[in-house]
């Protein structure tokens, strides 16, 4: 009856999950076959001359691999993690290792909830860790942005062309995590002169209203040679930001050290505080005993 009941949970988790997986499957295998060869693609009712598109659900639209894949690539993109294999990886430790610690947990394990809880946790440190590294990636961008702006301004007020300027904008930020992306900007602003291909580069990296400033910005300089009013409000608006984020960054490195201080001297206070209590249970224990 045991082996009966065992059977019969591992049944009821894996009939979902493989109901689940056969309906993504189903719903995927057109949009691989398109990609698998372009015949395909180009034979597509959607493609063919004078026929609109049909209407698809937002949830069928979001299915196709091809989105799926390059919006987990953007999202490792902005990591930092550039790698041709980071794609496959991410999705190895995201999904192919919890599936795998899953299964054989639910084949070994006696009960169910522990292998479950197993994988999802595993699947939730990998986002998580991957989420942390872009959020403290965009708060390096977002600290070092008034230095561009303190840069340009004052290069360009200085008489020096909007196009040697921008040459010139990875010497003004030393971030290691800023100063190779700045890099790739002006290399392909140089070689291109297209200020939308240059900025892709920055917006695979960063995201975020401050990004699209920083373009208008510099398109601006561009076209009219000289910077604006805009750029030195930029500038002041940027560094009272920044003179912030540092005040937020010290408190909370300031009550870290409270916390961990505190925490160090719990073993030096039992230490000293146990002998004197151990002593004066012996002596109550004496007096009253």
């Amino acid at each position: 009856m045991k082996m009966d009941r065992g059977a019969m949970q591992v049944m009821l988790i894996l009939l979902p999950a493989g109901l689940a997986l056969f309906v993504c499957l189903y719903h995927l295998l057109p949009a691989w076959l398109r990609s698998l060869d372009p015949r395909l693609a180009q034979a597509a009712l959607d493609n063919q001359p004078g026929r609109t598109a049909a209407f698809q659900p937002g949830w069928l639209s979001a299915l196709q691999a091809r989105r799926f894949a390059a919006r987990i690539r953007l999202f490792l993109q902005k990591a930092g993690y550039h790698h041709p294999l980071a794609l496959e990886l991410y999705l190895l430790a995201q999904l192919g290792i919890p599936v795998f610690l899953l299964a054989y947990g639910l084949l070994t394990h006696p009960s169910p909830w522990i292998p479950v809880a197993s994988a999802a946790g595993l699947a939730a440190w990998v986002n998580n860790t991957v989420q942390i590294r872009v959020r403290k990636r965009q708060q390096a961008f977002s600290r070092s942005l008034y230095k561009v702006y303190r840069f340009l301004e004052s290069q360009i007020l200085s008489g020096v062309a909007v196009t040697d300027a921008l040459r010139g904008l990875p010497e003004a930020v030393r971030d290691r995590v800023v100063q190779p992306v700045l890099i790739r900007f002006t290399a392909i602003f140089e070689v291109t002169c297209d200020m939308e291909q240059a900025f892709t580069v920055i917006r695979q990296s960063f995201s975020g209203q401050d990004v699209d400033l920083l373009q208008a910005n510099i398109r601006q300089c561009l076209q009219t040679g000289v910077a604006g009013k805009s750029m030195q409000r930029m500038e002041d608006l940027l560094f009272a930001r920044f003179f912030s984020q540092m005040q937020v960054e010290t408190n909370r490195v300031r009550h870290r050290l409270v916390w961990t201080a505190a925490a160090g001297l719990v073993p030096v206070a039992v230490l000293f505080l146990y002998p004197l209590v151990q002593g004066a249970l012996s002596a109550l224990d004496m007096i009253f005993g």
